[in-house]
């Protein structure tokens, strides 16, 4: 069994999904700009008007060991400007104040603690749900882009509309429903947010922000999932945004060493909302056909029907039963691992707005009855005490407090590995692949013997298993919930999705007839060899990855 990916590799690759023109190609030249303030920015990459300018899947690689940025006074350059200062002021003033060009500057300070050069893969992608309706074009080109990449680390979903339209909502629960591996490593990037709403006296956008937040939690079912408000105007001169929107960066890139990252081989896609819906036709028709008996029962006597019928049915219980086995093993290989699954997470974050208010907050997690394998906490500007439970105990607990007059973020990840989270699913499926090929070798007795006893109806005999064998097979792949990444590519690459449903339906037959004796073998159980479990003391407290800095955010 390979050990789990390592947390403190040099290399992680963050995937950018959103609408056409939600600003995610605005955002990756931003934060070339964060790493290099020099740097000319590729404005070919950004698009505008109602097509998504990013026809295929791009990358860009940046290396930085996320160095902090400060706003220095012209005459007092010893010592930072202080965004706690600004907040304090009438909005109006502060308005006026973060808008200033003249007598600030801004300047990269040095990392916060011991910060390596890191390289960071930024994932570019055509818009999900744009107005040409390619989706499954657009998903099946984000996974080649992804053949060469073991991991990904972070997803980032830009949103530009100062309200989540249908369009938005829609295109936010394909990603979650396709991609559910990314649930755990997802944060939300607000992209055309003006700083001056962030005063703490703006209750109407502290308002539209929780309501965003409601209504995300909605549609990705997932709660405390991060989310970040950027202004992504790469034209902006002024020094106190300015630092606002690299700092933001910094905090966005930070994500991606913080989060356990998602294997790419192993993942399973759901279908997109037009292949389950093509599908779910296919299924309905297949199912009918196999309960009518098939074809070949057509125009038959009594005696013959009976017989046909009792043939038929064994014939069908088998293949069912090839079926759960096949996806059995399948299941076995995707879940009896040792892969972090995120059981929960708790996340704090005091936007400017709501800087007047300093509490003590209590962050409670509860994964009875697991036994957590893992704690990630990260806390900028946070004061955490009274620690208790973590890795090998089935809670974790903790008090933490922002540092007043600043943005503060507290973010507790807890994990659990795979074949725990599982176990009873694993049990299920370890019974099917041990019990149902004895009662497929029982039928096959029955049916071996039926047959036997009718040798005269031979042709007809062969035509019905033929034909129910058939239709068994298509509705054991038509069934499934989620596609192999390598299936998945080949039927978008024959297009079995592109036309009308009547070109789709014949599409999608086609190919899994073509590829039968291929997709009809069954999978092999892979090999499993786990280690036993580190025992921890009573009183552990796993910290995991822990990032504390003061940094003005």
């Amino acid at each position: 069994m390979k050990a789990p990916p390592s947390t403190h590799q040099s290399t992680y690759n963050i995937l950018i999904l959103g609408e056409t023109q939600s600003g995610k190609s605005t955002l990756i030249q931003g934060i070339r700009r964060y790493v290099d303030p020099t740097c000319q920015i590729d404005t070919t990459t950004i698009g505008g008007g109602a097509f998504s300018h990013t026809q295929e899947v791009r990358t860009t690689e940046v290396t930085t060991n996320l160095p902090p940025y400060y706003v220095f006074e012209s005459s007092k350059e010893d010592e930072p400007v202080d965004y706690g200062d600004f907040i304090k002021m009438e909005k109006e003033d502060y308005e006026d104040a973060i808008s200033r060009k003249k007598g600030y500057k801004l300047l990269q300070g040095v990392p916060t603690g011991d910060q390596p050069e890191r390289k960071f893969k930024l994932i570019d992608t055509p818009g999900l749900n744009d107005t040409r309706n390619f989706d499954e074009i657009h998903v099946s080109s984000i996974f080649k882009a992804l053949k060469d990449i073991q991991d990904v680390h972070l997803v980032l979903i830009t949103i530009s509309n100062h309200v989540i339209s249908d369009g938005v909502k829609n295109a936010i629960k394909s990603y979650v429903n396709i991609l559910p591996n990314f649930k755990g490593i997802l944060a939300f990037v607000h992209t055309h947010v003006k700083y001056k709403f962030l005063h703490p006296s703006d209750k109407r956008f502290i308002e539209s922000m929780e309501e965003k937040e409601k209504i995300l939690y909605e549609v990705t079912n997932t709660k405390n999932v991060p989310q970040f408000m950027i202004d992504c105007d790469l034209k902006c001169t002024r020094p106190i945004q300015a630092c606002i929107t690299q700092n933001t960066i910094r905090s966005i890139l930070s994500l991606a060493p913080f989060n356990q990252p998602i294997r790419v081989e192993a993942m399973t896609l759901n279908k997109t909302p037009k292949m389950a819906e093509v599908d779910m036709s296919l299924k309905e028709k297949y199912k009918a056909v196999i309960e009518a008996g098939g074809e070949v029962l057509k125009d038959k006597d009594k005696v013959q029907s009976k017989v046909l019928e009792t043939i038929g049915g064994l014939k069908a219980s088998i293949g069912e039963k090839e079926g759960k086995i096949q996806d059995a093993i399948l299941n076995l290989n995707s879940h009896e691992t040792d892969e972090m699954v995120l059981f929960d997470q708790e996340r704090f974050e005091q936007n400017w707005s709501l800087l007047k208010i300093v509490m003590t907050h209590e962050a409670k997690i509860n994964c009875a009855p697991h036994l957590i394998d893992h704690l990630d906490v990260m806390a900028h500007n946070v004061e955490t005490k009274g620690v208790s439970g973590g890795r090998g105990k089935s809670f974790w607990e903790a008090k933490y407090r922002r540092n007043r007059y600043q943005h503060g973020v507290f973010h507790a990840k807890v994990y659990i590995k795979k074949r725990k989270m599982f176990e009873k699913e694993i049990q299920q499926w370890k019974r099917d692949n041990d019990q149902l090929p004895g009662e497929i070798k029982e039928l096959q007795e029955r049916l071996q013997k039926y047959e036997k006893e009718n040798q005269g109806r031979q042709a007809e005999i062969k035509e019905l298993l033929e034909d129910l064998g058939k239709n068994q097979y298509l509705l054991n792949q038509v069934s499934k919930e989620g596609l192999d990444i390598e299936i998945f590519h080949e039927l978008v690459d024959t297009r079995a999705y592109v036309g009308d449903r009547l070109e789709n339906l014949k599409a999608v037959e086609k190919y899994y007839m073509e590829n039968r004796a291929r997709l009809e073998q069954q999978p092999r159980l892979a090999k499993r060899i786990f280690p036993d479990p580190v025992e921890t003391s009573t009183t552990s407290v796993d910290r995991g990855k822990e990032v504390n800095d003061n940094t003005i955010l």
